[in-house]
């Protein structure tokens, strides 16, 4: 009996040296199974830090994008507004003009500029009803010319006038909407240059 008895210690011996070993090899492979997964987590976190510092990055320069393009447009929104009060001061000057005693000479050189430019002898003059009368002194000056003046219908404008041949067919607008027209551009480009640089 103490034979059997040895033989179990022994066996019970030996398997507890295989229980250990195996339990050493476990905690060996659980160690390296847990640095594998430090090492993977890392780089995980690494990689999620960097696409999310990346998409940060991208969503700060969209919305600096978005922040330069809004204030482009309301620069642009002031600007325009700032053009359209000066323009605006530009027509309150012209119509103030139009009442003046300067404007008569005006309206005088400018007619007689369009009919050069127009050529003949037989014209039709169209002005606002307010500056009729004015036409008719003008009409008498160019009679004594040689030239004809029919005052044609009133239109509605600032000042200024517009004249055509007695056939129609070719014309020059001398109102101060349409110069300014002409002007605009070019005008708005000096007028800009002025209020914004």
């Amino acid at each position: 009996m103490e034979e059997s008895r040895r033989i179990i210690e022994d066996i019970l011996a030996e398997a507890e040296k295989k229980a250990r070993g195996i339990l050493e090899s476990a905690k060996k492979e659980v160690e390296g199974i847990l640095q594998a997964a430090e090492i993977s987590g890392r780089e995980e976190k690494e990689n999620i830090l960097s696409a999310a510092k990346v998409e940060a990055q991208q969503r700060f320069k969209e919305k600096v994008m978005a922040a330069r393009l809004e204030n482009r447009r309301r620069f642009l929104l002031r600007r325009e507004e700032l053009l359209q009060r000066v323009f605006q001061e530009v027509k309150e000057k012209l119509e103030e003009f139009s009442k003046s005693k300067d404007y008569a000479n005006w309206m005088e050189k400018e007619l007689e500029k369009a009919i050069k430019e127009l050529g003949g002898y037989e014209f039709e003059v169209e002005a606002r009803k307010e500056d009729f009368k004015l036409l008719e002194r003008i009409r008498e000056n160019f009679r004594k010319k040689g030239i004809e003046i029919r005052i044609g219908s009133p239109i509605v404008c600032i000042g200024g006038f517009r004249v055509k041949t007695s056939d129609g067919r070719m014309a020059v607008d001398s109102t101060f909407e349409r110069k300014l027209e002409r002007v605009g551009e070019e005008a708005r480009v000096r007028v800009a240059k002025v209020l914004f640089e």
